[in-house]
């Protein structure tokens, strides 16, 4: 979904669930919802509209092998409608492409800092101590003046590759890349060169339990409204849109029909592309595993379920909101030190060594 954003995603969800909440049939307004949203997205909504005119499942158009943000938001529509809770199924969608919104600007409140101090350094580097570092080599050309031998290995290698500065100005680029990509509604899968926001502290696990927590709400609202489990895990692992997770949910589903899913390990390391262990835990209670199956299901057994898969996701959100705390106010400092200091770090040492090594090659033995 190359023209859509996670903010168009966002808006999309909003005008969706005003559409529904104001009792307008999806069919004929979806389309009007995504108009201007981007082209793929308005298709994508078109063919939404197509599928309810002709009374083809959704469910069934999620084996069409579309992927990511197209995938997830046919999920969310597909288990709003099989659930009679629409609203709160697209608002699901809407919550994770917020909470994805929220996560960049922390990353951006990040790293803005750290990178400036980084590009002034570089700018005062090259323009300044380069052309002093150049005439204090010039100086140990005289066989009685000898460096050490790090400080002369050091500045060959700067006369050698003497374009390394420019290597900084192009990673500030393909970070300003990636941080474009990050804003694509493809990157609700975190599948692509947004990956690479992983190498800052906390991310993958931050976005392993905004996952987690998207699967359990899910699953909790389709059993609350007594769907049958195999369905139920479907249609939420498609809405997390996680391949793995997908996969794996898929999987899971086929177990219960089967009946023989098994259960967490004991000392086990959750590994990617396994359900979380407390979602697997609770599967195997008989209240969720049994729930929606049969037809004189009062409702209690999937109200029951219901609460102990709320209760997971609850867990989850916490941990996710911790993650995020974690990042606004420990993450910028820790890439302070990192780049800022060690910029500060690095620009003193390339001042005062080379004056050091002159006194030290001058002074008599």
């Amino acid at each position: 979904m190359k023209s859509a954003t996670l903010e168009d995603i966002q808006h999309l969800c909003e005008e969706v669930r005003t559409i529904v909440d104001a009792g307008l049939p999806l069919e004929g307004h979806l389309a009007d919802a995504a108009a201007g949203q981007g082209r793929r997205l308005e298709q994508l909504a078109e063919t939404i509209s197509e599928d309810l005119r002709s009374g083809r499942s959704l469910a069934d158009s999620l084996q069409s092998g579309q992927l990511g943000a197209p995938r997830m938001l046919s999920a969310a529509v597909a288990a709003g409608i099989r659930s009679g809770r629409l609203s709160d199924a697209v608002e699901m969608l809407g919550d994770t492409a917020r909470d994805l919104i929220e996560l960049r600007n922390r990353i951006l409140q990040a790293v803005t800092y750290p990178v400036s101090v980084l590009v002034v350094a570089l700018g005062l580097f090259c323009v300044f101590i380069r052309q002093f570092l150049l005439r204090v080599r010039a100086l140990f050309d005289d066989p009685d003046v000898l460096p050490s031998d790090l400080f002369a290995w050091l500045t060959d290698l700067d006369a050698k590759y003497f374009w390394w500065p420019a290597t900084v100005p192009v990673l500030v680029l393909l970070f300003a890349v990636i941080w474009f990509l990050s804003g694509r509604a493809q990157s609700l899968t975190f599948h692509g060169a947004e990956r690479l926001l992983f190498l800052l502290p906390g991310v993958r696990g931050l976005i392993r339990d905004l996952q987690f927590y998207n699967l359990t709400r899910m699953l909790a609202l389709l059993v609350d409204q007594q769907m049958p489990l195999p369905e139920a895990l479907m249609l939420a692992g498609a809405a997390t849109g996680s391949p793995e997770i997908d996969a794996t949910c898929s999987r899971a589903a086929r177990a219960v029909e089967a009946g023989n899913l098994e259960g967490p390990p004991r000392n086990h390391q959750w590994q990617p592309g396994e359900l979380p262990p407390m979602l697997l835990a609770c599967l195997h209670q008989p209240e969720v595993i049994g729930a929606g199956l049969t037809a004189n299901d009062s409702g209690s057994r999937s109200g029951q379920a219901a609460e102990r898969l709320s209760s997971i996701a609850g867990f989850y959100r916490r941990r996710l909101d911790l993650s995020l705390l974690w990042m606004k106010n420990v993450v910028p400092a820790a890439m302070f030190v990192l780049l800022g200091g060690g910029t500060v770090v690095l620009y003193s040492v390339s001042v005062f060594w080379p004056i050091a090594e002159v006194y030290r090659a001058l002074s008599p033995p």
